[in-house]
Protein backbone atom coordinates (compact mmCIF):
# COMPACT_ATOMS: atom_id res chain seq x y z
CA UNK A 1 0.00 0.00 0.00
CA UNK A 2 1.22 3.49 -0.82
CA UNK A 3 1.25 4.93 2.66
CA UNK A 4 2.71 1.93 4.47
CA UNK A 5 6.28 3.19 4.05
CA UNK A 6 7.04 5.54 6.96
CA UNK A 7 8.58 8.95 6.30
CA UNK A 8 8.63 8.44 2.54
CA UNK A 9 6.48 11.46 1.75
CA UNK A 10 6.62 15.13 2.66
CA UNK A 11 4.43 16.06 5.62
CA UNK A 12 1.77 17.67 3.40
CA UNK A 13 1.36 14.45 1.40
CA UNK A 14 1.25 12.40 4.62
CA UNK A 15 -1.58 14.65 5.84
CA UNK A 16 -3.46 14.18 2.55
CA UNK A 17 -3.06 10.41 2.79
CA UNK A 18 -4.29 10.49 6.38
CA UNK A 19 -7.35 12.54 5.42
CA UNK A 20 -8.07 10.07 2.61
CA UNK A 21 -7.88 6.95 4.82
CA UNK A 22 -11.64 7.08 5.24
CA UNK A 23 -13.05 6.05 1.84
CA UNK A 24 -16.17 8.09 2.53
CA UNK A 25 -14.03 11.22 2.76
CA UNK A 26 -15.43 13.93 0.54
CA UNK A 27 -12.46 16.28 0.77
CA UNK A 28 -12.03 18.37 -2.35
CA UNK A 29 -8.84 20.01 -3.51
CA UNK A 30 -10.21 23.24 -2.07
CA UNK A 31 -10.84 21.45 1.23
CA UNK A 32 -7.29 20.14 1.29
CA UNK A 33 -6.06 23.62 0.44
CA UNK A 34 -7.93 25.14 3.39
CA UNK A 35 -6.88 22.33 5.74
CA UNK A 36 -3.21 22.27 4.76
CA UNK A 37 -2.47 25.85 3.69
CA UNK A 38 -1.25 25.04 0.18
CA UNK A 39 -2.82 25.98 -3.14
CA UNK A 40 -5.01 23.33 -4.80
CA UNK A 41 -2.63 23.13 -7.77
CA UNK A 42 0.39 22.64 -5.46
CA UNK A 43 -1.38 19.85 -3.59
CA UNK A 44 -2.53 18.17 -6.77
CA UNK A 45 0.88 18.34 -8.41
CA UNK A 46 2.81 17.16 -5.35
CA UNK A 47 0.36 14.37 -4.52
CA UNK A 48 0.68 12.93 -8.02
CA UNK A 49 4.46 13.38 -8.01
CA UNK A 50 4.89 11.47 -4.74
CA UNK A 51 2.18 8.79 -5.08
CA UNK A 52 1.87 8.35 -8.83
CA UNK A 53 -1.90 8.89 -8.57
CA UNK A 54 -4.15 11.91 -8.60
CA UNK A 55 -6.09 12.55 -5.40
CA UNK A 56 -9.31 11.50 -7.16
CA UNK A 57 -7.75 8.26 -8.42
CA UNK A 58 -6.34 7.51 -4.96
CA UNK A 59 -9.73 8.15 -3.32
CA UNK A 60 -11.49 5.99 -5.90
CA UNK A 61 -8.98 3.19 -5.27
CA UNK A 62 -9.67 3.37 -1.53
CA UNK A 63 -13.41 3.26 -2.22
CA UNK A 64 -13.08 0.26 -4.55
CA UNK A 65 -10.99 -1.49 -1.89
CA UNK A 66 -13.75 -0.79 0.64
CA UNK A 67 -16.41 -2.26 -1.67
CA UNK A 68 -14.30 -5.37 -2.26
CA UNK A 69 -13.83 -5.89 1.49
CA UNK A 70 -17.55 -5.37 2.16
CA UNK A 71 -18.53 -7.76 -0.61
CA UNK A 72 -16.17 -10.45 0.68
CA UNK A 73 -16.96 -10.02 4.37
CA UNK A 74 -20.72 -9.54 4.36
CA UNK A 75 -23.80 -10.52 2.47
CA UNK A 76 -24.60 -7.07 1.15
CA UNK A 77 -25.65 -5.70 -2.19
CA UNK A 78 -23.00 -4.15 -4.36
CA UNK A 79 -25.12 -0.99 -4.56
CA UNK A 80 -25.25 -0.66 -0.78
CA UNK A 81 -21.50 -1.26 -0.51
CA UNK A 82 -20.84 1.37 -3.22
CA UNK A 83 -22.89 4.00 -1.38
CA UNK A 84 -21.26 3.12 1.95
CA UNK A 85 -17.87 3.53 0.28
CA UNK A 86 -18.73 7.12 -0.60
CA UNK A 87 -19.67 6.86 -4.27
CA UNK A 88 -22.34 9.46 -5.07
CA UNK A 89 -24.35 7.19 -7.35
CA UNK A 90 -24.37 3.68 -8.70
CA UNK A 91 -23.62 5.10 -12.16
CA UNK A 92 -20.45 6.76 -10.82
CA UNK A 93 -19.41 3.53 -9.09
CA UNK A 94 -20.11 1.45 -12.21
CA UNK A 95 -18.07 3.77 -14.44
CA UNK A 96 -15.07 3.83 -12.07
CA UNK A 97 -15.26 0.08 -11.43
CA UNK A 98 -15.28 -0.68 -15.15
CA UNK A 99 -12.41 1.74 -15.82
CA UNK A 100 -10.34 0.17 -13.06
CA UNK A 101 -11.07 -3.53 -13.62
CA UNK A 102 -12.07 -3.64 -17.29
CA UNK A 103 -15.48 -5.20 -16.63
CA UNK A 104 -18.70 -4.23 -14.89
CA UNK A 105 -19.54 -4.99 -11.24
CA UNK A 106 -22.21 -7.46 -12.39
CA UNK A 107 -19.68 -9.29 -14.59
CA UNK A 108 -17.40 -9.43 -11.54
CA UNK A 109 -20.14 -10.97 -9.41
CA UNK A 110 -20.94 -13.52 -12.12
CA UNK A 111 -17.25 -14.47 -12.29
CA UNK A 112 -17.14 -14.91 -8.50
CA UNK A 113 -20.27 -17.09 -8.49
CA UNK A 114 -18.96 -19.30 -11.31
CA UNK A 115 -15.85 -20.28 -9.32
Amino acid sequence: EINSIPNKFPEMIEKCLHLLQNPQSNFTLEGFSEELGYSPSQISRLFKKHTGLSIVDYRNQKRLDYVAIKMNAEKTTITKAAYEAGFGSYAQFHRIFKLHFGYSPNEFIRKLKSK
